[in-house]
């Protein structure tokens, strides 16, 4: 019959032994959470920058439309999905040289409501009305 002390002293870890073991895992575990953390961030600014984008897109395609204007600055704000966005028209009379026809320059900037930066920016061109 086996004798209870040398049992009971094999049975499990030592502290010493655990204590490594959670260090390890701590090694390992600690830099996955730094870049899951990481990557939620720039996940959220790239759904930031997508939806910029779109409200450009769409203030571009109604300025090119709708208005007839040949210069001037048109400022607002647009929601876009659960964010909202502050944006910048502006229209310029654009005169080539050589080229008998006068083009409008219409540039879209959009911006986080409130913050500074150009999340996103488009330029496009309309000819003039006369």
């Amino acid at each position: 019959m086996p004798d209870k002390r040398q049992f009971n002293a094999q049975a499990g870890f030592s502290l010493l032994e655990l204590m490594v073991a959670v260090s390890l895992l701590s090694l390992v575990v600690i830099p996955l959470l730094l870049s899951q953390g990481d990557a939620m961030r720039n996940a959220a600014r790239l759904e930031e920058r997508v939806l910029a984008g779109m409200v450009a897109e769409n203030l571009l395609n109604e300025a090119t439309a709708f208005e007839t204007e040949t210069k001037g600055t048109k400022r607002g704000t647009q929601k876009q999905g659960a964010l909202d966005f502050s944006y910048r028209i502006r229209r310029q009379l654009e005169r080539r040289n050589g080229a008998d026809t006068e083009l409008v320059k219409i540039t879209v900037n959009v911006a986080r409501r409130g913050k500074s930066g150009t999340l996103a920016s488009l330029v496009g061109f309309q000819r003039a009305q006369k």
